[in-house]
Parts: structure tokens; sequence; C-alpha cells
């Protein structure tokens, strides 16, 4: 599985960000966040509806490739729905710094599970350490970010826009891992980018706000 397979399968994640967010926090969406969040789904569906299950391998392999995501994918909901939760009450970086901590005592026991099954210590190369600082940094940033974000809209609805992972995944798979795209790629982009834009177009027009308004008044 590819770099933009993964993102794809495990950006399902959204949909168990509402449904977790409905059920949690009692959160409730409009029809216009769930069309466009159910548009961003089917434009991953169709990115990867090409893929071969069978290239994985057989067998509990095959089956790690498909359940590692999808595991990824419940993490991130929960931890959207939490951020939501919490709202104010603390520093946009409290949660991304004991997200660090956690990542490092999680990729120290990860890695001294590697080397006892291999008896080896694997050696990275300068541009290979970069690579994983700047991962690191940029991954920082965006959690940052979107803890800073979750304070003032839905999770729910602010999630939808995490789609917009899957198309910069295929640039990336394109310009620097050098996997071809197919039509498959474009149309299911096309329709992640197009649900992620209707909800900004709605919310930079205000017109959630000025239906909600009219209800109002009758």
């Amino acid at each position: 599985m590819n770099f933009s397979e993964y993102t794809s399968v495990s950006y399902v994640y959204p949909m168990l960000t509402q449904v977790a967010a409905y059920f949690i926090i009692s959160e409730r969406l409009t029809t216009y966040d769930a069309v466009s969040c159910v548009t961003s789904f089917v434009g991953v569906l169709t990115i990867v509806s090409h893929y071969n299950f069978e290239e994985s391998g057989s067998g509990a392999k095959s089956l790690w490739v498909f359940a590692a995501p999808l595991v990824t994918a419940s993490c991130w909901a929960l931890g959207d729905v939490f951020q939501r939760k919490i709202k104010d009450q603390v520093h946009c970086v409290a949660c991304p710094v004991y997200m660090c901590i956690g990542g490092c005592f999680g990729c120290s026991l990860l890695s001294l599970m590697n080397s006892s099954q291999n008896n080896t210590y694997t050696h990275y190369d300068w541009r290979t350490v970069l690579l994983v600082i700047a991962a690191g940094l940029f991954g920082t940033a965006g959690t940052i970010f979107s803890t800073l974000a979750f304070q003032y809209e839905k999770a729910g609805r602010l999630v939808i826009f995490n789609y917009l992972c899957v198309p910069y995944a295929l640039l990336i798979d394109y310009f620097y891992f050098e996997v071809g795209l197919n039509l498959y790629n474009v149309m299911g982009a096309l329709l992640v980018i197009s649900g992620s834009g209707t909800i900004a177009f709605l919310k930079g027009f205000g017109l959630q706000k000025k239906k909600k308004k009219k209800k109002k008044k009758k």
C-alpha cells in the first residue's frame, strides 16, 4: 500500500469523529455538513477502489495493512472529540505537548520491539534524519492549529477539512515518490475538494448563520 492509499483508508476518521461527537458530546450537525462529509468520503472510496488487496500479501499481513489505518482513524476521531470537549479550558499548546510525550514513549517502544526481532539497529543517513525532524515539526504545528480551531468550531465540521490531506498525499506520491496517478485518483480528489469546498463556501459567506436568524424571526 503506497502513501496516498494508506492516507485514504485512514481518512474514514472524519465520519467516525462525527459519530463519536454525537454520542459523547451531543454535537449536532447540519445537512450541509453531512452531505459534504459523505461527498468527501465517496472521493476517498473512489481513490482506493482500484487498490488490489492481494498485493499486500496474504493472511495476517494483508489484514494488518487495512487494520492499521482503521485503528489510526479511530484514535484520531476520539482525540478530536476530546479536544472539542476541552475547548478553551487549557492552552492550545497543552494537547500537542502531551501528544509529543506519548509519541516519544510509543516510538521508543516500537524501536525496541523492532531491534529485538531483527537483532540489529537501523542506521539512518542525514537526509532521513532531516525528514523525520521535518515530519515532527510540521505535525506538531498542525496539531497546535487544529487544537486552536476546535476551541471555536464543532469537531464534526472541522474534520471535514482534514479530507484535503488525501489530495495532498496524491501530489506527494506523484512528485516525491514518483507514483503514477490514474483517473480514479483525479476523480476522488475532485470529490474531496468539492466536499470541503462546500463547507468553506457556506461558512465563508455566512449562509448557515443567515438561515438560523430567519428561523428565529419566525
